[in-house]
């Protein structure tokens, strides 16, 4: 059982049904607007940490991609050094 319903329900049940109704609109709406304004901030808080993480992850995987390869064809051209070699 969540706050709201247990309001809904003392509400319904109380004399000041009016009251209780309107403070409860006046509740949600302020909520409402308090959770769009945090939403819409933590957005872009997340956007920027994504967007500066995910930039330095990629160039260090692009760093260390740089630093580590090799050449595919180094084999097939050894192998032909190594064939022109023996032919003379």
């Amino acid at each position: 059982c969540d706050g709201l319903s247990l309001s809904a329900a003392v509400k319904d049940a109380a004399d000041e049904k009016d009251q209780l109704d309107k403070r409860m609109v006046d509740a949600l709406d302020k909520y409402k607007t308090n959770s769009k304004k945090v939403g819409m901030v933590l957005r872009l808080v997340g956007l920027a940490v994504y967007y500066v993480f995910g930039s330095i992850f990629a160039a260090s995987h692009q760093l260390w991609n740089m630093l580590t390869s090799t050449n595919p064809f180094n084999v097939f051209i050894k192998d032909a050094r190594e064939e022109d070699n023996e032919r003379w």
